[in-house]
């Protein structure tokens, strides 16, 4: 929840990346700048779209290569400090 102006308010985002809403003739003027870009520099314009988008499975599989490293570097540490408490 965030306090604006006394009023609570419900939303997904962190207060850091909340946005003012925009005018009829400002969201207009907006979805025709997304068009011109879109034709002018598809490449961009998908960059654009795909920047706020999270990147889950990538993430998990490096998560869990990192996790699985950890885990075989513990085995070997424990091993060779168990080979030299003998």
């Amino acid at each position: 929840m965030i306090m604006l102006r006394g009023e609570e308010h419900s939303t997904a985002r962190p207060p850091e990346v909340q946005s003012m809403a925009l005018s009829m003739e400002e969201q207009r003027i907006l979805t025709q700048i997304e068009v011109r870009l879109s034709e002018d520099d598809p490449r961009l314009a998908g960059r654009l779209a795909r920047l706020g988008t999270p990147r889950g499975r990538r993430a998990r599989v490096i998560t869990a290569a990192a996790v699985a490293a950890v885990v075989v570097l513990a085995a070997v540490g424990a091993a060779i400090a168990a080979a030299l408490l003998q």
